[in-house]
């Protein structure tokens, strides 16, 4: 078993945070909840940042109305 003391993750994600890492469930900043496609066929809403790319498998499961929500910068690298 490992053990991570508390001090040692605080410090850890203090470094990550320092490193320019966003956080994509940040809420505080700017986003929207978009509806993805599950595999049983039904929608759940999830939130994305206006500022981070979308990941390419939640692109291919957006809902057909939620594509025109879309910004530019959120759409992934190879669909640009």
């Amino acid at each position: 078993m490992v053990f991570a003391s508390p001090r040692s993750m605080c410090e850890s994600w203090q470094r990550v945070r320092a490193n320019g890492w966003k956080d994509p469930n940040d809420r505080s900043i700017p986003g929207r909840s978009l509806g993805t496609k599950l595999n049983n066929g039904s929608y759940e809403r999830k939130w994305f940042r206006y500022d981070l790319p979308l990941g390419l498998r939640y692109y291919d499961a957006l809902h057909p109305e939620d594509l025109l929500k879309v910004r530019p910068q959120q759409l992934p690298a190879s669909r640009k």
